[in-house]
């Protein structure tokens, strides 16, 4: 028995069938790609950067490779951060496109959640006043709110993070 294809044009057969809003929405132009309507409609997964950083690796040659893991000895990751207390990353160490709170996607990271909760709980403060603490002169911005949440969080704004990572040093000393 032959085996089934499945290209784009299998994917598009089946979202019109099984998944007629969804492909409403592909012909109204509202996703930029087929994949991602197929995505949407769960038909296709999300691929995972693992994945992505596995099928890079296969295909370097071995400079490439040498030259990679030279610079993850380096210090992708930064030896502390404002999470971890007093002491701060050498920015020499730590490349501009990485932050210690936010991950590759743009959240807060779980420990960075964490740890804001942390402070601002034996702080006993609110939102409001780590918002004012912050520099921010709207206490009722829901930016902080919402990238905190567990269920849906948001993706944190630039002015958000720096202001996170100024506020996060200042409380180091909070255990």
């Amino acid at each position: 028995m032959a085996k089934q294809v499945r290209d784009n044009a299998y994917y598009m057969d089946r979202l019109e069938k099984d998944h007629p809003v969804v492909f409403a929405d592909w012909k109204a132009g509202r996703y930029l790609t087929p994949r991602e309507a197929f995505i949407a409609a769960g038909l296709r997964k999300e691929p995972k950067p693992l994945n992505a950083l596995k099928n890079a690796w296969s295909k370097a040659t071995a400079a490439e490779q040498s030259e990679f893991l030279k610079w993850v000895r380096a210090g992708i990751t930064p030896p502390s951060s404002p999470l971890s207390g007093p002491s701060r990353p050498t920015p020499s160490r730590t490349p501009a496109n990485v932050s210690a709170i936010v991950g590759p996607d743009g959240r807060l990271m779980p420990k960075v959640k964490a740890r804001i909760r942390l402070i601002k709980n034996l702080r006993g403060m609110r939102q409001g006043a780590a918002l004012k603490e912050m520099g921010y002169t709207n206490r009722y911005d829901s930016s902080l709110g919402m990238a905190l949440s567990d269920c849906n969080p948001s993706m944190v704004r630039p002015d958000l993070q720096r202001a996170l990572e100024k506020w996060l040093d200042d409380n180091r000393a909070i255990k």
